[in-house]
């Protein structure tokens, strides 16, 4: 990816489809910088938020990651501004690592459903290994079986930092309105009946 710096009007830049952005690190100091809008997506979908890559900037290569992503307000697709980290070969990442889940639709087709509790997991590494993202696979899984961060299985250098007891994704049975109603009606009347009681025992004055 070729980086530019900076040097024209923001609404400039994104009516040529050029996305405006800013490089930084340590002991290195923070430029404004353009890329292609293609080229942005393209390493996004390549290496996420997480894994580290070559851009050149100024006819000069530079190892760098995403650090954040901003969209416009009304369209989740149209970046409107990015963040590049520059790391050198032993700097170490902190970075949220997403987890995807393959088999979703064998599980609904028991009519079940994954309910997420963490959609990304914290991880700490060298800029020379990194992870894309921890991916599960549920096609096996049933009511009440659940992944946890201690069940994440990593090389060697890489380490998680969430808390091991964490659970990251458990399947569920979909709650019905009926149900809900059910459940409110009966708290309903529970209320009352001890209302009731309570009236009972006050003695009058």
């Amino acid at each position: 990816m070729i980086l530019k710096p900076r040097k024209l009007p923001v609404k400039k830049l994104r009516q040529d489809n050029i996305v405006p952005g800013v490089i930084y690190g340590k002991d290195f100091p923070s430029i404004s910088i353009q890329v292609d809008e293609k080229e942005l997506i393209s390493a996004y979908k390549q290496f996420g938020q997480s894994l580290v890559f070559a851009v050149e900037l100024n006819g000069k290569g530079q190892r760098v990651y995403i650090k954040d992503l901003q969209y416009e307000l009304l369209s989740n697709h149209k970046i409107t501004h990015f963040d590049l980290v520059r790391v050198s070969k032993d700097s170490l990442i902190t970075a949220d690592i997403p987890v995807i889940i393959k088999g979703r639709e064998v599980i609904e087709d028991k009519k079940l459903f994954v309910e997420f509790v963490l959609q990304t997991v914290k991880a700490e590494y060298p800029a020379t290994m990194g992870v894309a993202n921890f991916e599960f696979d549920v096609s096996e899984f049933d009511i009440n079986d659940a992944v946890y961060v201690k069940d994440i299985v990593v090389e060697e250098g890489i380490n998680i930092l969430d808390n091991p007891e964490q659970i990251i994704l458990i399947i569920k049975e979909p709650v019905m309105i009926e149900d809900l109603e059910g459940v409110a009606d009966k708290e309903h009347e529970e209320r009352l009946d001890t209302d009731a009681e309570e009236s009972q025992e006050t003695p009058l004055l």
